[in-house]
């Protein structure tokens, strides 16, 4: 299955959707911001990444932007969750508004893996 670097700063969000990701047979990865997140992506890689936008040190952006610009990173597709009124303009590949049902983000993450394995980097 996937390796799905899950990023949020409410630390008991991010534990649910870290045990979600592990119940549909995916390698969870977490951080609790988009510094942390680069970081993670960078030394371990990831093949999708399901972020939330309103963060503190990096915000979900700032974290995209960093991303995008860096070609080893930019095709790794993102799975946004928000409360946030829109999504952000940087190109991602979905967007659940919070609240959000799991099941619809884990077919979604599903989705996103099958398509990236057809796409590799």
């Amino acid at each position: 299955m996937a390796r799905v670097l899950v990023v949020d700063d409410d630390g008991e969000l991010r534990d649910v959707l870290r045990e979600s990701v592990e119940l549909d047979g995916h390698t969870a990865l977490v951080a609790s911001n988009g510094r942390e997140a680069l970081r993670v992506l960078r030394e371990q890689g990831a093949d999708v990444v399901v972020l939330d936008l309103m963060m503190p040190v990096m915000n979900g952006w700032q974290f995209l932007e960093a991303v995008r610009a860096e070609p080893r990173l930019a095709q790794v597709p993102v799975i946004v969750i928000s409360a946030a009124a829109r999504p952000p303009p940087a190109p991602i590949q979905a967007y659940l508004p919070k609240p959000f049902e799991f099941d619809v983000l884990a077919s979604e993450i599903r989705r996103q893996a099958r398509a990236a394995d057809l796409h590799p980097r």
